[in-house]
C-alpha cells in the first residue's frame, strides 16, 4: 500500500519526524508547503500521513488549507502525525473538521514530544534536556511508524475536554485572531549580510529582499524559520529573543529546509 508522508517543519523536528517515519514505511516524502501551492493536493497513495507541529496548541493554517485541497480522500487512511514539547491539546480536531468537509475521515492521531522551539517566549532547551527527548524520539517513532505500516485504527491521542476546550479552544483561537500581525515585531540587525537564507527558506514565502534586507509580507505562520536558520543571527522577534539561543534538529541540514520550500539550490 502507497503511502505519503506530508510535513510542515520550521526547526526541522516534523522533518526529521517525516523522514523516519519515510525510512520504516517505505513512505515518500513530500513538503506540504510545496503541495499546497497547487488548486488541488493529488496523490494516488493508499495512506497519507500529515506530520506538523503545533503552534498555540491548535495546526498552523497553512496545513489546515493544505487539508481542504486533498482531492479524493474520502478513499484514503489519513494519519495525522503533530510534534510538541508539551502537550497537543484538541488540535487533531481542526484537521478533522477539514478533511470530513472533503467527504474523508482522519483514521488515527499520534503525538510525538520534541523539544519546545518557540524562541519568542525562550531559548533552546539545554543540550543534555535535548538528548533524552532524541533518544526517547527514537523509540517513539518507531511505534508510530509501526501503527501507520499496520494500518492500524482508532487511536486519537488528546488532552481531555477542559484542557482542551481552554488550550485549543481559547488560546489557539486568540492566536489566530493576532497572526496578521505577528510578523511585524521580525527586524533584522546589522548583522544581516543580505544572503537571502531568510526569503528560500520561508515556507509560505513571506519574505521579500529590499535593499538587501528582509521585509515580513504580512502572511507569517509563525515557523520561525527565518530566525531560527539565520546563519548570522541576524533576525530578531522583538528585543526578547537577542540573546536566547537558536534550535534547529541536529540531523537537519539548511538544504533539507531548503527542499521543503522547494528552494533547494536556488
Amino acid at each position: 500500500m502507497t503511502i505519503d508522508i506530508f510535513y510542515f517543519s520550521g526547526t526541522g523536528n516534523c522533518l526529521i519526524t517525516a523522514k523516519k517515519i519515510a525510512e520504516n514505511t517505505g513512505g515518500r516524502l513530500k513538503s506540504i508547503a510545496v503541495a499546497v501551492r497547487d488548486v488541488k493536493v493529488e496523490t494516488d497513495a493508499q495512506k497519507i500521513v500529515i506530520v506538523f507541529p503545533v503552534y498555540a496548541w491548535g495546526p498552523p493554517v497553512v496545513v489546515r488549507r493544505f487539508a481542504r485541497k486533498i482531492n479524493d480522500v474520502k478513499n484514503k487512511k489519513v494519519y495525522v502525525v503533530t510534534t510538541f514539547g508539551g502537550f497537543a491539546g484538541a488540535t487533531e480536531d481542526f484537521i478533522k473538521k477539514d478533511i470530513e468537509k472533503r467527504g474523508g475521515e482522519i483514521t488515527a492521531g499520534l503525538g510525538v514530544r520534541m523539544p519546545g522551539n518557540c524562541i519568542t517566549l525562550y531559548g533552546a532547551w539545554p543540550e543534555e534536556k535535548q538528548k533524552k527527548f532524541f533518544e526517547r524520539f527514537e523509540e517513539r517513532i518507531k511505534v508510530v511508524s509501526d501503527y501507520i505500516a499496520q494500518g492500524k485504527e482508532g487511536l486519537h491521542e488528546k488532552s481531555n475536554f477542559l484542557m482542551n476546550f481552554l488550550f485549543s479552544g481559547l488560546i489557539y483561537k486568540g492566536f489566530l485572531m493576532g497572526l496578521p500581525g505577528m510578523d511585524k515585531k521580525f527586524f533584522a540587525t546589522e548583522k544581516c549580510t543580505g544572503c537571502g537564507v531568510c526569503r528560500k527558506i520561508c515556507p509560505v514565502e513571506n519574505i521579500e529582499l529590499l535593499g538587501g534586507k528582509p521585509q515580513w509580507m504580512g502572511s507569517c505562520e509563525q515557523c520561525m524559520a527565518c530566525i531560527q536558520w539565520c546563519p548570522e543571527e541576524a533576525i530578531q522577534h522583538g528585543k526578547k529573543t537577542v540573546k536566547r539561543k537558536r534550535y534547529r534538529y541536529p540531523e537537519i541540514t539548511l538544504d533539507d529546509m531548503l527542499e521543503q520550500s522547494g528552494n533547494k539550490g536556488g
